[in-house]
């Protein structure tokens, strides 16, 4: 069984209508791998960094979406921006004759 690293890239490539072998040339991966992570012989947590990145650069994704981080509500892994903080203001500087 696919664990959910495998069962995202199978979604991901055939939603871009690539055929394994197509994926693999695109990402310089090889067929074998990308097999092994979509069927579960290999689970895609043992995927390298760098396979990762080749991927999603591949699929045209962030590599957070294989990953994950972003899914919507049907379960289909779409990217989003990340959310932002307000960075924090820095404070005034304080005229020390004032405070005396």
């Amino acid at each position: 069984m696919a664990d959910s690293i495998g069962e995202r890239l199978k979604h991901l490539r055939k939603s871009r209508g690539l055929t394994l072998r197509q994926l693999a040339g695109l990402a310089h991966v090889p067929q074998s791998t990308l097999s092994s992570v979509e069927t579960g012989a290999r689970t895609g947590g043992k995927l390298t960094l760098d396979t990762g990145k080749r991927l999603a650069r591949a699929l045209g994704i962030s590599l957070d979406v294989i990953a994950g981080v972003y899914e919507d509500e049907d379960g289909d892994a779409t990217p989003q921006p990340p959310a932002t903080r307000p960075r924090p203001r820095k404070a005034a500087p304080v005229d020390e004759e004032e405070v005396a």
